[in-house]
């Protein structure tokens, strides 16, 4: 099964571009899952000593966390362009800490506007809150089972969201697209 998930996961960089980033982005998704999976006996073992702690907010809160630093990490392969660049970044941001800190003049430099960051810091807040509260199996059929008044207000709010940040509005540019050089 080892072989076969790092095959699945090395066809998957490769169908995102014909490139040894991508490749490589393939197969460190497919470790992160084998890891996973060969710590499962681990994981069990540390949920049977502690379990009120599996179901706690600071343990889901972890696994939100955890997940979102190892997807970011993993996106650096589509920021830098190349293997080795990633790495070295990756190292360096680790390394080289605190040799040049972050001001906050240089983050209003990003080209971003004060509304552009209230966006960003709801939209993270609401994600994180979701990711903590909204675990539901079926998110459709929990929806479903609310008043008419809320449920159609999600959807709603769900649809402005798509009409108001959509992608293909004004200044939709296909060259940014993330598979036109596929």
């Amino acid at each position: 099964h080892i072989l076969n998930l790092l095959i699945v996961w090395a066809l998957t960089g490769l169908w995102h571009g014909a490139e040894w980033r991508f490749i490589v982005w393939g197969l460190l998704n497919g470790i992160i899952i084998l890891i996973s999976i060969e710590l499962e006996p681990l994981y069990a073992r540390f949920h049977k000593n502690f379990p009120e702690l599996k179901d706690s907010n600071l343990y889901r809160g972890f696994q939100v966390i955890r997940t979102f630093l190892m997807m970011g990490c993993l996106r650096l392969f589509d920021v830098y362009g190349d293997v080795t660049n990633t790495f070295c970044q990756f190292i360096g941001m680790f390394t080289k800490l605190m040799s040049n800190p972050v001001k906050v003049s240089e983050l209003m430099d990003l080209g971003l506007s004060l509304a552009d960051y209230i966006i960003l810091f709801v939209g993270v807040i609401l994600l994180f809150v979701v990711s903590m509260y909204g675990r539901h199996d079926d998110i459709r059929e929990y929806i479903g089972c609310q008043s008419y008044i809320l449920r159609y207000g999600v959807f709603v709010a769900l649809l402005m969201t798509v009409i108001l940040l959509g992608q293909y509005g004004h200044g939709f540019d296909m060259q940014q697209f993330i598979y036109n050089k596929f």
